[in-house]
C-alpha cells in the first residue's frame, strides 16, 4: 500500500536553483499524509544526491529539501532526486516520488513556444501511442520537453524528450471530457 505525498511548489512538478542561490536556500518541501495513528511518515532522499549538493530537515510528516552546498562549483544542468516516504507501520508502507531541479543559466534566455495553446484530436476508438501533436519551441541550445506530472489530465499524454511530439497514453470514453477539462473548457 503507498504512502501518498505531495511536493510544493504544489502543481509544478520541479524546482530551480540558480549558481547564486545562497547554501541554507529552500528549494521544495515534502509534505506526507499518513492516516495511521501516530502520524509517524519519514523522507528520505534515495537516490540523486551522491554529492550532497541537497540535504533533508525533518519534521511531522513533512521534510524541507535545502541547498547544501552551492550548484556553482560545477556545471550541472538539472538534478534528479528520488524521495522515498516510510511509516512506521506494521507492515510498513511507502512511497516513492522524483523531482527534477533545474540549476538556471543566468546569462540564458527561456525557450519560446511556437504557441501558448497546443491543440490536438484523436478518435476515441484509437490505440495507445497515437500521435496528437507536437510541441514546437525555439532556443540556441538542445531543449528537452517533458509534461509535467502534476496537471490534470498529463496521464493521458507521453511527450517525447527530444521532439516535443505527444502521443497519447490511455483512451476512453473519460479522455475527451479530460482532455477538454484540461484544455480549460
Amino acid at each position: 500500500k503507498q504512502l501518498p505525498y505531495r511536493t510544493y511548489p504544489a502543481n509544478s512538478g520541479f524546482a530551480s536553483v540558480s549558481p547564486e542561490t545562497a547554501t541554507g536556500t529552500t528549494v521544495a518541501v515534502v509534505t506526507v499524509s499518513d492516516p495511521d495513528d501516530g502520524q509517524n511518515a519519514r523522507v528520505t532522499i534515495t537516490d540523486g544526491n551522491e554529492e550532497d549538493y541537497f540535504r533533508l530537515e525533518s519534521g511531522k510528516n513533512f521534510a524541507i529539501l535545502r541547498l547544501n552546498r552551492l550548484v556553482a562549483d560545477k556545471p550541472i544542468e538539472r538534478f534528479l532526486l528520488k524521495f522515498r516516504a516510510v511509516d512506521d507501520g506494521s507492515p510498513a508502507r511507502f512511497s516513492e516520488r522524483d523531482l527534477k531541479i533545474f540549476v538556471l543559466n543566468l546569462n540564458d534566455t527561456a525557450p519560446l513556444l511556437e504557441s501558448e495553446l497546443i491543440e490536438g484530436s484523436i478518435y476515441e476508438n484509437s490505440i495507445a501511442g497515437s500521435f496528437v501533436a507536437a510541441v514546437r519551441a525555439v532556443h540556441h541550445r538542445n531543449l528537452h520537453f517533458s509534461a509535467i506530472d502534476d496537471d490534470e489530465g498529463a496521464e493521458l499524454f507521453d511527450v517525447s524528450q527530444n521532439t516535443g511530439s505527444s502521443f497519447s497514453s490511455k483512451i476512453s470514453f473519460s479522455f475527451k471530457y479530460a482532455y477538454q477539462k484540461y484544455q480549460g473548457h
